[in-house]
């Protein structure tokens, strides 16, 4: 299994503690990292680790606001919003390159009408059709589709930045309408504008962007991933086995190869994953912090839910393991696109390639996935 790959011990590039959770009475440790099971508050040790480069963004230049605008036409009254989005954005392109013959010079005026061609060609249309709004749009993207379009060469910084003015034009003009009717339905999941507006930035990612991103792995590898809803582990916590046991009445997660547990404490997201096969439980923290207890209120489900499913030969023989060698987030917004980076890399057995620096991409990657109702492979 992939998952089994991606948290494997290795001495020579990963650092990572270990502990052996065999050898006594059941919900017993003899490690000592984890031999306080009578402690009532969630332990956390804070590791000092020299931080990984900072997210470093292209910068667009701000731009004047328009000149005063005319009283509309009765023309104008008569076109629909999509042509006075168009026409709306053409406008204010031409009065930007007006007040800047520099700019002018550069771009030529052939630009302002494959500009107007983005808009009235319906590029930037579709992706709001698709999205809901053009939060997982980048310029790059549009580039990308200029130059395809136009064989023209648009990734000039100058040209650049007249299309990202551009794509902000019609946001602000053509955007508002279709956020509010905007949804994409998933099984029992029901995402709006406001839960998918939580990718957008630096805001914190809510339980229904966790929740469905969650099924979307595993259904990505049916039958050997089981995604435990993210309210799964304070339920747990605070209720105990009791609180939990009928969560999974119609799964036997004994037959799966991989469990993915999000934890969510105090504003905080982090990732336990169970390796069945491998007997193995690994913390995984995006801010390099050891919750001892957690990975022991985990072990302690396992055994209950052995007992429950008459599957004794998982009552023994557990490991845990906190991996130290994943990305670092430097903010403190990240933490739950983190979590669900790592969900899809074990599950789908991929190394965990990304870092702070990739969160603005991976996060309009996860909003178009989760529009497209599944995950990019």
């Amino acid at each position: 299994m992939g998952g089994i790959e991606a948290i494997a011990d290795d001495e020579d590039e990963e650092e990572e503690e270990v502990n052996n959770l065999h050898g006594g009475a059941a919900g017993e440790f003899e490690s000592k990292g984890w031999a306080h099971p009578d402690e009532e508050e969630e332990e956390e040790e804070e590791l000092e680790e020299d931080g990984e480069q900072g997210e470093m963004d292209w910068e667009i230049p701000e731009f004047p606001s328009p000149c005063a605008q005319h009283p509309p036409s009765q023309q104008q009254q008569l076109d629909d919003p999509q042509q006075r989005a168009a026409r709306a954005a053409e406008a204010d392109l031409r009065g930007a390159l007006s007040r800047s013959e520099s700019w002018g010079l550069l771009l030529g005026w052939q630009l302002i009408g494959m500009c107007a061609g983005l808009v009235s060609g319906g590029i930037l249309e579709e992706s709001l059709q698709q999205y809901g709004s053009l939060i997982p749009v980048h310029v790059d993207d549009i580039v990308e589709r200029l130059q395809d379009m136009f064989s023209e060469n648009f990734s000039q910084p100058h040209r650049k930045a007249m299309i990202q003015h551009l794509i902000q034009s019609f946001q602000r003009s053509s955007g508002s309408a279709m956020a509010k009717t905007f949804r994409v339905n998933y099984k029992r999941h029901v995402l709006t504008m406001d839960d998918l507006g939580t990718l957008y930035g630096q805001n914190w990612l809510n339980d229904q962007i966790m929740n469905m991103y969650g099924d979307l792995v595993m259904d990505s590898v049916p039958d050997k991933v089981h995604f435990f809803n993210s309210f799964f582990y304070d339920k747990l916590r605070t209720k105990g086995y009791d609180g939990v046991k009928r969560w999974t009445k119609n799964v036997d997660i004994f037959q799966k190869d991989l469990l993915l547990i999000p934890i969510h404490l105090e504003v905080h997201w982090s990732l336990v994953s169970v390796d069945i096969r491998g007997r193995a439980i690994t913390y995984f923290d995006s801010q390099r912090t050891l919750n001892r207890r957690c990975p022991k209120h985990i072990f302690k489900y396992l055994q209950a839910e052995a007992i429950k499913k008459e599957q004794r030969d998982f009552l023994t023989g557990w490991k845990g393991f906190f991996k130290m060698n994943v990305g670092r987030q430097n903010n403190d917004s990240d933490c739950g696109a983190f979590v669900l980076q790592y969900c899809k890399c074990l599950a789908l057995g991929q190394p965990f390639g990304f870092g702070q620096q990739d969160m603005p991409r991976l996060r309009r990657q996860m909003y178009k996935e989760l529009c497209h109702c599944k995950l990019s492979l």
